[in-house]
């Protein structure tokens, strides 16, 4: 099995040694996985994240997005995760992008907000564009909160959609 990864032409499914080839895939699980659940560091230097991930995704589910923020939250505790680190899940968008979902969203100003004024974002708009024009916006809530029709006017736009935690939701 040729695990060099500028020879993904050279790699054969039908030559995986199960007993043999996993081992020689933790250097490059070590580089790509992200698993380490100790974000200590980066909020000592004052980092910020904000992590997204697409419920339509196919190439990776969100859960796995859900799972790695759960892992933080319970290594560095609930609160102190928030303080530096928020994840927003956007139904209907693909990986990274693209879909039916409210993708178009205002990402840079949101982290610079939280790193040069101290504003974390709580609540972000994101729009879906249909040949360059805005059809639909829908807030985009940090997990575990999601947006919940409010039950006035039209669905097209987040002003009628508020930011609930699982618990709130009626």
């Amino acid at each position: 099995m040729a695990l060099d990864p500028g020879a993904g032409s050279r790699w054969d499914y039908r030559s995986v040694d199960f007993d043999v080839d996993p081992a020689k895939t933790k250097t490059f699980a070590a580089a790509f996985n992200a698993t380490d659940a100790d974000l200590t560091a980066l909020r000592r230097r004052g980092g910020r994240i904000i992590h997204y991930h697409g419920w339509a995704d196919p190439s990776a589910t969100a859960l796995m997005s859900i799972d790695y923020y759960e892992s933080v939250r319970r290594k560095m505790g609930a609160g102190t995760t928030s303080e530096f680190y928020r994840l927003f899940l956007i139904p209907g968008m693909f990986h990274c992008g693209g879909g039916v979902g409210c993708d178009s969203v205002d990402w840079l100003s949101a982290i610079a907000d939280w790193v040069e004024k101290g504003v974390a974002p709580d609540r972000l708009t994101g729009a879906r564009l249909q040949s360059g024009a805005i059809s639909r916006t829908r807030p985009l809530c940090p997990y575990p909160a999601m947006a919940t029709y409010n039950g006035n006017g039209t669905i097209d736009a987040a002003k009628n959609f508020t930011c609930h935690t699982p618990s709130q939701v009626r």
